[in-house]
């Protein structure tokens, strides 16, 4: 549901009253022009940075040493990753609704900003130490056309 609202106040009182499930846990994400789709970065700047996530890691590394050195696991290289502004797979969500709504207000104020709520059933949260999330985040971003390849 689209609601427009004006003040904090009434950001608040939206969001408070909004039927939520108590079996789901809530994220949300601001950004600053409600045209914006909800893709991580990686994907949006080139096409050419699909599949070179290894060598954009590396080129964090080599700018931070210091901080990708104490990073014993690939999803806290990430994360540190989206800290710097490299690109990666990751899109940004927060579990504070006003987190969300800063960012929805913070860069481009001639454009009108959205915050997205998300509702992932709890048995469906995964947290950064979890066997999946080490999985996944182990392996290098595959551009979609190279996934074809392997299923034939």
């Amino acid at each position: 549901m689209n609601t427009s609202v004006q003040s904090l106040s009434e950001f608040i009182e939206h969001i408070t009253s909004e039927n939520i499930h108590h079996d789901h846990e809530i994220f949300w994400r601001g950004h600053s022009d409600r045209n914006y789709k909800l893709t991580p970065n990686i994907y949006r700047k080139t096409s050419k940075l699909v599949g070179k996530e290894d060598l954009i890691l590396k080129e964090a590394e080599i700018r931070h040493p210091e901080d990708f050195s104490t990073r014993s696991n690939s999803f806290e290289k990430l994360a540190l990753m989206q800290h710097y502004e490299f690109p990666t797979r990751l899109l940004d969500v927060t579990e504070n609704p006003l987190v969300a709504l800063y960012f929805a207000c913070k860069t481009n104020q001639k454009k009108t900003g959205e915050v997205v709520r998300f509702g992932i059933k709890r048995d469906s949260v995964k947290y950064y130490d979890s066997d999946l999330v080490s999985v996944l985040s182990a392996l290098y971003c595959i551009a979609p056309a190279r996934f074809d390849g392997l299923n034939q």
